[in-house]
């Protein structure tokens, strides 16, 4: 058997960290608890969290989200200073997420250090963690930048330091799923350490660079709620999640999916983003046919248009019928619904009513409906 199969995903959710890199976004601590609760409900592993060393509200924040007793722990995103590893402790961090600029580019333009100093600051850090308690992450910031070898000295690092994981991050949001693949597997070959995915979204590849980092050795994937962080934001976590629903839905047995169509309300309201209508699972889009040719084949199996079943989110299907392209199939089963029995030259007229009346404006369901109920008044009742 193939170990890296038949695993659950374990997913570190970052809307209260990441999330709030987003442009315009501030949540208060009010909605910080609201959005953790419904992370935990939601069977979200990891929360990750600000910094205390940012503010007295973010060392505040931590302290209130980690005595709130979720199933889920509270991280923090620390750099890797002892002051700020001092202040995660102080303030009831349950694990602690550090990070370290690693390409050449972080080194140059960042902090300025290379890489012999990256790594005696990391050991200077993270050698008296070791025995804490607390489970560590130590992640490698812009490692699908940095040159291979260089990565895996700095595994061969943390290798020797007794942390829980090493993070990968595309922080730059450039990477492809194959160059995804080629890196992962690599530093799966030379490390029993877990290993973390966090994948920007600039070139729209984060959905699919998560899911590729787990098939080829990632336990822990990184997201945000509607896709939320720095510039284009990070792996959405509904994306991803009606991803694993298709693909392995083994691995995210453990999830209550109803609770995802709430949390993705909460954190719109909390942050003043909308919900994409093309987003996935929670879009004003998803799962509503349209075209009649669409409706009328879902009629007869839902398999035939969609690859996601609604019900295995708390939601409903819509088959949208005020609109031209109207078939007789979807009218005919709204009939149903209404109680009514209308065979197709009825349907049809129902249909070219619709289609004209849709060329001139808006037409609401109740509209439909009145045509459909004048229709079953006009047809002679033996044809009923």
């Amino acid at each position: 058997m193939n170990p890296l199969q038949n695993r659950p995903l374990q997913l570190v959710d970052s809307t209260l960290r990441e999330g709030e890199q987003h442009l315009g976004v501030s949540f208060s601590p009010d909605s910080r608890v609201r959005i953790a609760r419904a992370l935990d409900a939601l069977g979200i592993d990891l929360i990750e969290v600000t910094s205390p060393a940012v503010s007295a509200l973010a060392a505040a924040d931590l302290r209130a989200l980690s005595g709130l007793g979720l199933n889920a722990r509270i991280a923090t995103h620390v750099r890797c200073h002892l002051v700020d590893v001092d202040l995660a402790i102080k303030n009831g961090a349950q694990a602690l997420h550090l990070f370290f600029g690693m390409s050449p580019q972080q080194r140059a333009h960042s902090h300025g250090r290379g890489l012999a100093e990256i790594f005696r600051r990391v050991e200077e850090v993270v050698r008296p963690l070791q025995g804490c308690g607390l489970e560590v992450r130590v992640s490698a910031e812009d490692a699908f930048r940095t040159p291979l070898n260089e990565l895996l000295e700095f595994v061969e690092l943390l290798n020797s330091l007794d942390v829980q994981r090493i993070g990968l991050a595309d922080t730059v949001g450039t990477a492809i799923p194959e160059q995804v693949a080629d890196v992962v597997s690599a530093v799966r070959g030379c490390t029993n350490l877990d290993i973390e995915f966090h994948g920007h979204n600039d070139i729209g590849c984060a959905t699919a660079n998560a899911y590729s980092a787990w098939k080829n050795g990632a336990s822990h994937l990184d997201t945000t709620v509607l896709g939320l962080g720095e510039r284009n934001g990070i792996s959405p976590l509904a994306s991803l999640l009606a991803c694993f629903a298709v693909h392995e839905p083994e691995a995210i047995a453990s999830l209550d999916l109803h609770q995802l169509p709430r949390l993705d309300r909460i954190v719109s309201r909390a942050s003043g983003v909308a919900i994409p209508f093309n987003a996935c699972v929670t879009g004003k889009g998803a799962f509503s046919h349209k075209a009649g040719l669409h409706s009328k084949a879902m009629l007869n199996h839902s398999s035939t248009y969609e690859g996601l079943a609604p019900q295995d989110f708390g939601l409903e299907r819509r088959i949208l019928l005020a609109h031209r392209l109207v078939g007789r199939a979807a009218l005919a089963d709204r009939a149903a619904q209404l109680g009514l029995r209308l065979l197709n030259p009825a349907l049809t007229t129902v249909a070219n009513r619709i289609k004209a009346w849709a060329e001139l404006g808006p037409l609401s369901l109740n509209q439909v409906d009145a045509f459909l109920h004048e229709a079953s008044t006009l047809t002679p009742l033996n044809q009923q």
